[in-house]
């Protein structure tokens, strides 16, 4: 504590730290008493200016002639340097093992996705190969094209993860701007898709400043705007609503503390709740005849975190779908 000798001397633990606090010193206190063992604590002392503390403390019983346990003593040495240094060590040793199952499925899902199109190639090669002898020419070239296409899809798939081992690997340089603005080159990026398929865009202006990657930023913007419209389904009026969660909406499961949260929304199909976990997973295709590689949610997640945000997602099942996501 911040407190002098004179001011602690003479009082008990209720008369210098809160209730809770003293409690827990006097739990230890006594457990000593009644065990008659020496006891070893790890305790965080906050002093009256809000500082916080680690001592370790040993407290040990006191005897008198009759070997009858009349008090305790106890030494404390403070260990905030060591303490706060395990505390980070746990905390990277979690984020470490994170990664490791992380790159385990990265590992997997890769090599099963890459190996996908190896296997179309090789058994269309076989098929060539009779269609020659055959003098089947008609087949040949079906067998060509199919041989084509699945080369088109390892470029794809080789082409997206190579962009997303860039993601904080290289990075550029961080500007300024408003969330306005990367709404608005998003938006003129996904134009015709939006005019294609009739979708109407609510948004109000936000001029909330952003610092980060730009270009990436843009990027997030255009892939949830993109994912939006890829599952309207059927929806007559399709409608894609960008905005901010305001003060006034503040629900506890769409903000975080001291964070602004942003939303895209949708009314399309919605996603079942036992898919949610899936859709920002490598290569995850809800539907897998659907364009594209699977990589866009993603990259959204990788580009959010690497920029110390979130990105979840609330939806249901014919009634649409919201991705948040925060800013660092």
């Amino acid at each position: 504590t911040d407190l002098s000798s004179a001011e602690i001397i003479g009082k008990v633990d209720f008369e210098i730290f809160p209730k809770e606090i003293a409690l827990f010193y006097r739990t230890g206190d006594e457990q000593v008493l009644e065990s008659k063992q020496r006891l070893r604590v790890e305790e965080q002392l906050t002093a009256t200016n809000g500082n916080q503390t680690w001592v370790e403390t040993v407290k040990t019983p006191i005897f008198n002639s009759a070997n009858e346990v009349v008090g305790t003593t106890g030494i404390a040495r403070e260990i905030t340097e060591r303490k706060l240094a395990d505390i980070e060590r746990e905390k990277l040793i979690k984020e470490l093992e994170a990664k490791n199952t992380e790159l385990e499925r990265f590992t997997y899902t890769v090599s099963h996705d890459l190996k996908s199109p190896l296997v179309t190639i090789t058994g269309f090669l076989s098929y060539l190969e009779k269609s020659a002898r055959d003098g089947n020419f008609d087949k040949f070239n079906k067998d060509v094209e199919r041989i084509h296409q699945a080369v088109a899809k390892m470029q794809t798939l080789l082409k997206d993860l190579l962009e997303l081992s860039r993601i904080g690997r290289i990075m550029n340089d961080p500007v300024e701007t408003s969330f306005g603005e990367i709404v608005r080159e998003a938006l003129a990026l996904v134009d015709g898709n939006i005019k294609a398929r009739g979708v109407k865009i609510e948004f109000s202006d936000s001029q909330h400043k952003i610092f980060g990657d730009k270009i990436r930023l843009v990027e997030v913007l255009q892939n949830l705007i993109e994912n939006a419209i890829k599952f309207m389904g059927e929806q007559p009026n399709p409608k894609i609503h960008i905005g901010v969660v305001s003060d006034s909406q503040n629900p506890t499961s769409t903000t975080e503390k001291n964070k602004i949260t942003f939303f895209v929304q949708d009314n399309g199909i919605g996603i079942e709740p036992q898919f949610m976990d899936r859709i920002f997973g490598l290569f995850n295709k809800l539907e897998p005849d659907s364009p594209g590689s699977g990589i866009g949610l993603t990259l959204v997640k990788r580009i959010i975190e690497v920029h110390g945000g979130k990105v979840w997602i609330e939806s249901e099942l014919g009634k649409g779908s919201t991705f948040y996501f925060t800013l660092s």
